[in-house]
This record gives C-alpha cells, sequence and structure tokens, in this order.
C-alpha cells in the first residue's frame, strides 16, 4: 500500500503521501482506519476420556480405580478478516480512545495436558 503512495504523478490514491515527521496527522484517529472487525474465536477448550472402570479394574487388577487422560487449550483459533494482531482490542488511555488498535501483543495461547489418577 505504501507504494501507492500519493505524489505528484499519482494523484488519485487514498494512501497519503510519505513525508518526514507527517505535518498532516496522517496516522491521528479518523475513520480513514476503519474495518470490520468481527471474529469468531475458539477461547477455551478440553477434550477428555476417562476409561471404564470394568476395564481398567481388569487390567490394573483394582489397583487403579478411576483413570482420566485430558488435553486443554486457551485460544486455540481465532477466524477474522481484521488485519490487525487481535481483533478483541480494549481501551489503552481511556474510555474515549476505545476501539483504537494500538497494536497490543494478542492473548497467548496456552496448552494444558492432564492425567488424573485415582487408586
Amino acid at each position: 500500500a505504501v507504494l501507492n503512495a500519493w505524489t505528484p504523478t499519482n494523484t488519485n490514491t487514498s494512501i497519503p503521501r510519505a513525508i518526514n515527521a507527517d505535518p498532516n496527522q496522517n496516522v491521528r484517529p479518523s475513520d480513514r482506519w476503519i474495518e470490520n472487525g468481527s471474529y469468531m474465536r475458539i477461547k477455551n477448550l478440553m477434550l477428555g476420556y476417562t476409561l471404564p472402570s470394568g476395564t481398567l479394574s481388569t487390567l490394573t487388577n483394582g489397583t487403579i480405580t478411576r483413570l482420566r487422560v485430558y488435553i486443554s487449550c486457551q485460544n486455540l483459533a481465532t477466524f477474522t478478516k481484521y488485519k490487525g494482531w487481535d481483533p478483541e482490542i480494549g481501551s489503552r488511555r481511556t474510555t474515549l480512545t476505545n476501539g483504537i488498535d494500538y497494536g497490543q501483543y494478542p492473548s497467548a495461547r496456552s496448552y494444558q495436558f492432564g492425567l488424573q489418577v485415582g487408586f
């Protein structure tokens, strides 16, 4: 997009001219930067399996009474056409700046594996 910036020979563009110190304040909040922030996110997901007690009792001669295996994930996936890092932007300074993306880091993705055993 920067290669299509305004120049005296390229006046039919919506990209402001590249200039040192930005005297026109082209980066100030305005409707020029509005884009659709719709998204769908898989925020928390847990999958687990508990072995049937009859099978478990047979395999372990009654030593283990309960066995559950699971995997858990936070912030697994985000589906969006938003160009920024995270469409779930918050307020950085005051409530007057709600909805302005200052490039905060997106939420971290984490995985957790577990094994629950009852004796």
